[in-house]
Formats: structure tokens, sequence, C-alpha cells
């Protein structure tokens, strides 16, 4: 259960900045250096609770720029939105809870639902691409990501604090990071039928929910213009095509799973990226282990990026 706070001067404070109903009560969801997240009870006009989230402002402003501007334009369901305070270098977003089921992979109504909602997403917001100021999310990005990743872990090879065993996941993981950066070319293609569109990019089960028939996505500060393969890694590959081919006709099933395979590989990348900055930490080996399962999960992934073309 999350911890109840009593007095969390900070969200209360950034509530009242914009004039809004007392909250009846505060509950901490999560708390970190970089991200703080709360529940408030009875805050809405309506009675019902608001979610309060503060996070760093580029972070912040990529989420501001999608509930105030974009999901209302592409007349998706989504969150309510109620505001914005600015701190400087870390925001304030205020948004309705979201309550409801989530995400479940094996609720096949879960997933046909969710297949419909990025379908309607990436054909509707292919045709704003680049109206609104949002990062590259493209191909280039992600390449980035592996250089960046690769260089982080190439650091650490000479620590020390590293048993063999340890350099030898690295190693592991350097080698699976120099196989796809040969098939870069492959995988940075975007398939005929398909565009570049805004994509969430950090589709998981913990940020997808469903109230009745409507599919809430939470947590959009990776999103930006690119290719939708990562959110089709996400998807269930036939329903993401039974739905998507009515909107972009030239679209094939091989395209789909040939996009879902480079989003796989682009968001394992994204991961190894994040995991490197800590695996040079004090204590290493919560990072160790995500990089163990990174490797295990890259060498049953490369056999299908060899047929991305």
């Amino acid at each position: 259960m999350p911890e109840i706070a009593e007095f969390p001067a900070e969200a209360l404070q950034a509530w009242a900045c914009l004039g809004s109903r007392s909250a009846g009560g505060i509950e901490i969801i999560h708390k970190s250096d970089k991200t703080s997240v709360y529940r408030l009870f009875d805050a809405s006009p309506g009675g019902r609770a608001i979610i309060a989230k503060r996070c760093e402002a580029e972070a912040a402003r990529v989420e501001r720029i999608l509930y105030e501007n974009v999901l209302p334009e592409l007349r998706l369901s989504s969150l309510e939105y109620h505001g914005f305070v600015d701190e400087g270098a870390c925001c304030w977003l205020f948004l309705e809870d979201s309550e409801g089921e989530e995400y479940a992979p094996d609720n096949r109504f879960h997933r046909e639902t969710a297949a419909r909602f990025l379908a309607r997403l990436h054909a509707s917001a292919a045709r704003e691409a680049g109206s609104f100021d949002l990062p590259d999310r493209g191909a280039n990005y992600y390449l980035g990501c592996l250089l960046s990743a690769r260089s982080n872990i190439f650091k650490e090879l000479v620590n020390p604090a590293f048993s063999g065993e340890h350099l030898s996941v690295l190693e592991t993981v350097l080698h699976q990071l120099d196989a796809i950066e040969t098939r870069w070319e492959d995988l940075a293609r975007v398939p005929t039928g398909s565009g570049v569109t805004l994509v969430h990019g950090d589709l998981q089960e913990k940020n997808v929910h469903l109230r009745g028939d409507r599919l809430l996505v939470l947590d959009w500060e990776h999103a930006g213009w690119g290719s939708p393969a990562p959110d089709i890694a996400f998807a269930d590959e036939q329903a993401y095509f039974h739905a998507a081919r009515e909107l972009w006709p030239r679209l094939s099933l091989d395209s789909v799973r040939g996009l879902a395979a480079a989003g796989k590989a682009f968001r394992w990348v994204a991961a190894v990226l994040w995991t490197s900055m800590s695996i040079g930490c004090e204590c290493p080996e919560f990072a160790m282990s995500d990089m163990r399962c990174y490797a295990a999960e890259m060498e049953s992934l490369l056999p299908q990026l060899d047929g991305v073309r």
C-alpha cells in the first residue's frame, strides 16, 4: 500500500496555486529524486481524486503539450487535465485519477481496445506530424541511446568492484548492442503504409488503464515524433493490423510485424541506456540483475530482427 502522508506541503501548495478546492486527504503514490506522485482526495469540483505529479521541467513540458493541445485535437480518450504549475527546474501536472482496470495482456478485450486506440493515435497524429513542439523519437534518437549505452558500459569494464560474471554479462550486452547497430539501416526504415507520427514511447501495463470501453494512457513524458514501432511493440500485432488497415490501407501484416520487432529493439536499447547509468554506483547488483535480463531478452529477439526489411 502507498504511504499515507500527513503534511506533504509541496503538493498542497502547488494545488493551491491553481485556486482549486482544498484536498480532503493526500496519499503518496511514488516519490524519488526526479518524480513525485500524490493522490489528492476529494479535490476535484465533483469531489473525485486528483493526481499531482511533480517531475523535471522538460518531461512536464511534453506532458503539458499532450494534455492541453495534442490529445484534445486528436479527440482521443484521455485523463481530464486540471492544470500546470511551473517551479522552474521542476513542474507540477494535475490530472484526474485514472482508476479503472490495469491493462492485462491476456485479456482479449484489453488487447483489441488498446490496438484500436493506438491505430487511431498513429493514423490521426501522422497528419499533424511536426505541428506541436515535441521531441524527436525517431530512429536517430534510439541510435543515440545505443551509442551512449555502449560508452557507459565500456567505461565500467575496468571497475575493480565487478566480478568475472558481471563482466561477462556486460560484454554480452556490448556484443548485442554491436549486433543491433549492424542491423540499424533495416530497423530504421519506416515500412510502406506508415510514417512519422506521435508515439507514446514507454507503454507498459502499469500506465495503460481501461474504464469500461475507454482506454486511458498515463505518463506521456517520453512522447514525441517518430516511427510507431515502439508503441506497436507493446500492442497485439494482429489486433493492431486489423484496426490500422482501415486507416492505413497500404499497411501489411508483415510491416506491422517488422515494426513490432524494430520497436522491441528500440525499447531494449533505451532500457539498457537507463540501466547503464547505474552500474557504476556503490551497489550495482540491482542494475546488473536488470542487465542479465536484458541479455537474455535480446538473445531471443535477435533472430526476429534478421527478418526486418
